[in-house]
């Protein structure tokens, strides 16, 4: 028999973490905004802060969900594998893609040791990019290469009322029918006018969202009323941004090392692209996979839909028959990967590929090439 102060320390558990996971769904709204949350919640700060407190030390960030296709630049995907001369210089290299043309990530998958490459290029560019990325496959630094378009894309909001946030574990059970979530209806948003000073505020953010003002002005050197007027009417008045996500995954960024840093050992992400999918295809799998606290990531195109799931480790067993369902639609269609997040890295927005001049991303073809022309040959002749 539970004897009664075990049954008020457990009450007392559930509520605090009802309170928590009511923060977390609120932040995803308002980002790490203390004062906005307290008043939301009808709350102290200080407990609101003790719960903020709580997702942190669960080993979560909190970061922005930038819109990119407000920024003028389109989701692109590629599936490579590298040639055998650079595949030790593999990341290094996507790493100077990101500073040159538009990477925002790669992962490695287990076992066959493709990288997916995601990239947010300039609207007007994506076929200018593809056909560079194919030029450099001449060259030699690809042996394969897949591509595939999104017209939008979102981080998925952490389904926090299934999260146990005392234990740090999901509390999700496969036999139970899955609860429903609202119906995903997205689209691509609006362009908007971008200038490079919102540019450098959203890139600071990404690295540190708790990150106030006052500290991006010591690192960018720029006026305080002028950072504060950007981020105010332009990031998140022009709705640069497109709310803010809860990184229950534990992947973070270290600015100090230009590093990503990962809970080693306790999710296992998978990767899925469909490509040449239906309409009715994408519904059924879109209902599928969004019934799970564990998608992590969606975008879709005209004919293509991508898919990020992050699995808990001991769940692995039950995601994999999951998949084999979820997938049954579009077989022949779909691919899935499993991804090594020990080699994976997300990059910050790059302002200096923007030119304040033209009001326009910049993307020159044959100065790129030319740059990693120089780069594989410096590679080939070795140190």
């Amino acid at each position: 028999m539970t004897s009664e102060p075990a049954m008020v320390h457990s009450k007392k558990t559930r509520d605090i973490n009802a309170k928590t996971a009511e923060f977390a769904k609120l932040v995803t709204e308002v980002g790490p905004d203390v004062p906005a949350i307290a008043k939301r919640m009808g709350e102290h700060k200080e407990s609101v802060r003790y719960w903020f407190k709580k997702l942190l030390k669960q080993g979560m960030v909190i970061q922005p969900s930038v819109n990119f296709e407000a920024l003028g630049l389109v989701r692109v995907v590629a599936v490579v594998d590298f040639a055998k001369d650079y595949e030790v210089q593999a990341e290094p290299i996507l790493a100077a893609m990101s500073q040159l043309c538009y990477v925002q990530s790669f992962v490695r998958t287990v076992p066959e040791g493709h990288y997916i490459v995601k990239a947010t290029v300039p609207a007007e560019s994506v076929n200018a990019w593809i056909e560079m990325i194919r030029r450099l496959g001449d060259e030699g630094l690809f042996t394969s290469l897949e591509f595939s378009t999104y017209d939008w894309a979102r981080h998925v909001p952490m389904k926090s009322d299934l999260y146990d946030f005392e234990e740090g574990r999901w509390e999700f059970e496969w036999s139970v029918p899955a609860k429903l979530y609202p119906e995903v209806v997205e689209g691509p948003s609006p362009r908007t006018q971008v200038d490079k000073i919102d540019l450098e505020i959203i890139k600071w953010l990404q690295r540190d969202e708790t990150k106030p003002l006052s500290e991006i002005q010591k690192e960018t050197g720029i006026n305080y009323k002028t950072l504060s007027f950007h981020h105010r009417k332009h990031v998140l008045g022009r709705e640069m941004l497109k709310g803010h996500k809860v990184n229950w995954i534990g992947t973070g960024y270290n600015p100090e090392n230009d590093r990503g840093k990962h809970r080693r050992h306790t999710y296992q992400p998978i990767d899925i692209i469909v490509k040449d999918i239906t309409p009715g295809e994408r519904a059924t799998v879109m209902g599928l996979t969004n019934t799970l606290p564990f998608l992590w990531f969606e975008a879709s195109g005209r004919s293509s839909y991508y898919a990020q799931m992050v699995f808990p480790t001991e769940d692995i067993s039950e995601a994999m028959q999951f998949l084999a369902r979820a997938l049954l639609p579009v077989k022949g269609k779909a691919r899935w990967f499993m991804a090594d997040q020990k080699h994976s890295l997300s990059f910050s927005i790059e302002p200096r590929l923007y030119d304040s001049e033209s009001k326009s991303w910049k993307f020159d073809q044959s100065e790129i090439l030319s740059k990693f022309e120089r780069l594989l040959m410096q590679i080939k002749s070795g140190p």
